[in-house]
């Protein structure tokens, strides 16, 4: 019923938040973004090496700073998820409509930050192919997507906090507020 629909939302909430930051954290820590030509064996976004030795990446500070920001705050959404199994959050108004939008803000940023460290290396002449760590990285923004996506797919569908009735129920008595005033005393005495 609703209740298993809800755990398997949630659930695919959680691996799609996990898996994002996996491949994420993959493509942060490899090397082989790009593999590369004029003595360069491989190149990311800390290092490139040939056969014998390993020179820094100074650059793509913007995706290096964009990257990490969202790796530890889908880190965050992903405790906050997991706990949501143990720890009931469906009376926090919007939770999963927050947990939706903040993975689809999460999911910009990796992008940006996806786009501005494939373009500086795609672009670079010593470009020859596209390495694993990338296509890993691009992953992690399309899974992160994807988690903001069911999430407020599932805010839709169960909502936390029953919208707000207007009409008065026959449970209880509407109240009228009439704009008469009270009618003048019919008679002043005054001693």
């Amino acid at each position: 019923g609703s209740e298993e629909l809800s755990y398997k939302l949630r659930l695919a909430v959680a691996l799609l938040i996990s898996g994002s930051n996996l491949f994420l954290l993959i493509a942060l820590v490899s090397d082989y973004w790009i593999n590369a030509r004029n003595g360069l064996l491989y190149l990311g976004l800390w290092k490139g090496c040939n056969a014998d030795v390993c020179v820094s990446q100074t650059g793509l500070v913007y995706a290096k700073v964009a990257l990490i920001t969202c790796f530890i705050l889908a880190l965050v959404f992903n405790a906050v998820t997991v706990l949501h199994f143990k720890y009931d959050f469906s009376t926090i108004p919007n939770f999963k409509r927050r947990i939706g939008w903040g993975m689809m803000a999460i999911g910009l940023f990796e992008f940006y930050g996806m786009a501005h460290g494939t373009a500086f290396l795609v672009v670079s002449p010593i470009f020859e192919s596209v390495s694993w760590a990338l296509i890993l990285g691009w992953i992690a923004v399309v899974l992160a997507f994807a988690a903001g996506g069911v999430s407020y797919y599932h805010a839709r569908r169960e909502p936390e906090i029953p919208e707000p009735t207007t009409a008065p129920t026959s449970a209880t008595n509407p109240v009228f507020i009439t704009t008469e005033k009270d009618p003048p005393p019919s008679s002043i005495i005054v001693s």
